[in-house]
């Protein structure tokens, strides 16, 4: 196994999270890419959760805000 191993999993890992929890792509997506992984999954991660987390802010919330505000009226 390569060194590049283990930031190619922190990618693919990142990729996921982009989609369901932005905050933690972006932070993996920029481990992967510090820890040497140039690949396009860990740019597309880091591309993923920025826009996820603009249109998270400019809507008003993101999803856990909006699960949190659903679970409270109950």
């Amino acid at each position: 196994m390569n060194s590049q191993q283990p930031a190619h999993g922190m990618a693919i890992a990142a990729l996921v999270c982009a989609f369901l929890i932005w905050p933690v792509g972006l932070i993996l997506a920029i481990l992967a890419r510090k820890n040497g992984n140039t690949s396009g999954i860990a740019k597309a991660a880091l591309i993923i959760s920025i826009v996820m987390g603009v249109l998270g802010i400019l809507g008003g919330g993101c999803m856990m805000c909006t699960t949190c505000l659903a679970l409270a009226e109950m």
